[in-house]
């Protein structure tokens, strides 16, 4: 079934993104206190980043949402 896309959606899915970035900043204000796992994770998605690799909103969704 697919879902309808509305404003209401699209705002939804504005505020989840706001915040998990809020979510990355706090972890990026102090890298030491990383675990092992979020440094690897957070190596891989500076990587997609800087290959200009892009996440499918499906991806996200089934993530997170």
């Amino acid at each position: 079934m697919k879902m309808a896309i509305t404003l209401e959606t699209i705002h939804q899915d504005i505020e989840q993104l706001k915040n998990e970035l809020h979510k990355v900043r706090s972890m990026l204000e102090d890298e030491s206190e990383l675990t092992e796992e979020a440094r690897r994770e957070l190596k891989v998605a500076r990587e997609e980043m800087d290959s200009g690799e892009h996440v499918a909103h499906e991806r996200i969704m089934g993530k997170y949402g």
